[in-house]
């Protein structure tokens, strides 16, 4: 009797279990038709998604502005560094030491995933807008600035210290600035500044006479500023790309070393030595002054030196105390054209100062070669500095300008002899 009870009662477990499992699977069914009911597609029209799926279809493409937003389409930012085209984006190599085409100040931003790496860049991580940088600070064609904020107004006189201790593995100068809120603008920020910032700014020129910043001065200046910031809880606010820094500058060096010419005339004497004190005395009539250089120059209104004269002996400088005893065979008339406002008429005005230097103190004027240097060379001459201070015009960078001067400031890479030529040759010469 009590076997026959459990096994009762085991099959009525059984056929609960079994009664179970089919309602589940009942209920899963039934569930699974009202939900292919509720997402089946309909035929009534959703204004949202279908307005955003049309919005999406007729996307317009960065610089693509040509149909109105009004019209539902979805207008991509304008952002030039966003719209440039393939070619602006791969520089191409160019004659110049420059920029393949110097007068784009920017390389096309790389707009893929930054490098971590301290020396290839410095993020932005500022809470406020970083105050705009003007050409008088750094100039977008031949500098590198990186601006920082300090959260706590800090005192000029510890971040110069810092600063001092930081960079000295840079050997190129490095100009720091501090922007002076009660002013709305930069201030140059030297050893005796005693205010207190929350911007700055460190500058760094990647090309002069010496050549175009190296890999590894960047990174010293990179790294330099990246330590003083640190120092300070200070953060970086300005993003540098180390191969789009290096690419600009090795660009505008070959630009610059493409028109980084010197033009020269000698004047040689045809008999006795030339004597100093008849020297000075034509010089000084003809408004020369001499200069720290040991030669006279020839300024325009401006202060911008057209041309010097000088001794054809590179050894041999002037000196206001010994030139009335000095005894020379020969004098070089120099020109610098990167950095001569107007070089084709202080050419003329040069040569005129040498045929009359050569009618005076009884020479000739000849080229390196000692050939006589007549009008056909001079015109030939003229003509190749137009070009040259045409190029560097056209790259933005005028001749004699404040860009020019801070390019070509830097003595010459080898010492400038008078590059002259034959009477049937250009006589200029670049600079080595």
């Amino acid at each position: 009797m009590d076997s026959q009870l459990q096994i009762g009662l085991i099959v009525l477990g059984m056929l609960a279990v079994v009664g179970i499992f089919a309602y589940n699977k009942w209920q899963e069914g039934r569930y699974r038709r009202e939900a292919e009911k509720n997402f089946r597609p309909s035929d009534t029209r959703d204004v949202l998604l279908d307005d955003a799926h049309n919005a999406r279809a007729r996307r317009i493409e960065p610089g693509e502005l040509s149909v109105p937003a009004s019209e539902g389409a979805r207008v991509e930012p304008s952002d030039p560094a966003l719209t440039a085209s393939a070619d602006e984006v791969q520089r191409k190599p160019g004659k110049a030491r420059r920029r393949a085409k110097v007068g784009e100040e920017q390389k096309v931003p790389d707009l893929g995933r930054p490098e971590t790496s301290p020396d290839d860049t410095m993020r932005v991580r500022t809470r406020r807008n970083a105050p705009p940088v003007p050409e008088w600070v750094a100039s977008p064609t031949i500098d590198c600035a990186i601006r920082t904020e300090a959260f706590d107004a800090l005192e000029a006189p510890q971040l110069w210290a810092v600063q001092l201790e930081q960079m000295k593995g840079v050997t190129r100068p490095v100009r720091w600035y501090a922007f002076d809120d009660s002013r709305n603008d930069w201030i140059v920020l030297n050893a005796q500044t005693k205010s207190s910032h929350n911007w700055f700014c460190a500058v760094l020129q990647l090309v002069d006479r010496q050549g175009a910043v190296t890999e590894g001065e960047f990174a010293n200046f990179a790294g330099g500023v990246q330590c003083v910031a640190e120092q300070f809880l200070a953060m970086p606010a300005d993003m540098l790309s180390r191969a789009s820094i290096l690419s600009r500058a090795n660009d505008l060096d070959r630009f610059c070393a493409g028109v980084d010419v010197q033009v020269g005339v000698n004047v040689l004497s045809s008999g006795a030595p030339f004597n100093g004190a008849k020297i000075r005395t034509l010089a000084e009539s003809s408004g020369m002054h001499l200069e720290e250089d040991g030669r006279y120059h020839t300024k325009d209104e401006n202060g911008a030196t057209l041309y010097s004269l000088g001794s054809s002996d590179a050894n041999v400088r002037f000196d206001a105390a010994s030139l009335p005893r000095l005894q020379v065979g020969g004098l070089t008339l120099l020109l610098d054209v990167p950095l001569a406002p107007n070089g084709a008429e202080a050419f003329d005005r040069m040569m005129k100062l040498a045929n009359l230097v050569a009618h005076s103190l009884g020479g000739n004027v000849v080229d390196d070669n000692r050939i006589h240097f007549g009008a056909e060379a001079a015109a030939l001459i003229r003509s190749q500095i137009v070009q040259f201070q045409e190029k560097m015009n056209a790259a933005g960078i005028p001749a004699g300008g404040e860009i020019a001067k801070r390019l070509f400031s830097v003595q010459a890479r080898a010492a400038a002899p008078a590059a002259t030529a034959p009477a049937d040759s250009a006589a200029t010469a670049p600079a080595a």
